[in-house]
């Protein structure tokens, strides 16, 4: 059921994105670095719209690191972690619905 249900969201989020997979980040950061080659060394020196879904979901990645780190460490062991990050998740979703 749960590769069921990754592979209907894997599916939803590569057609929404225009065949950007989002969770392999190998694939963005190459994707960054041919941009950053290809911005440097040829004449045509802007970035295309796959070059900046590529950045905003590295980008996206890094802050929510930085960000469930910092909650983490000011939450402590103690409190019910998962919840906490279970809500922020849920709060996310309800914000971004369409």
């Amino acid at each position: 059921l749960l590769s069921a249900a990754f592979g209907l969201v894997y599916a939803t989020a590569n057609h929404a994105l225009n065949a950007t997979i989002t969770q392999l980040m190998t694939g963005h950061i190459t994707k960054l670095g041919a941009a950053i080659s290809d911005r440097v060394g040829s004449a045509n020196r802007c970035f295309n719209s796959g070059t900046v879904t590529s950045f905003s979901i590295l980008a996206s990645f890094t802050i929510g690191c930085a960000l469930g780190t910092r909650i983490f460490l000011a939450v402590g062991q103690e409190k019910p972690i998962f919840t906490i990050i279970g809500a922020i998740y849920a709060v996310l979703l309800l914000m971004f619905q369409g």
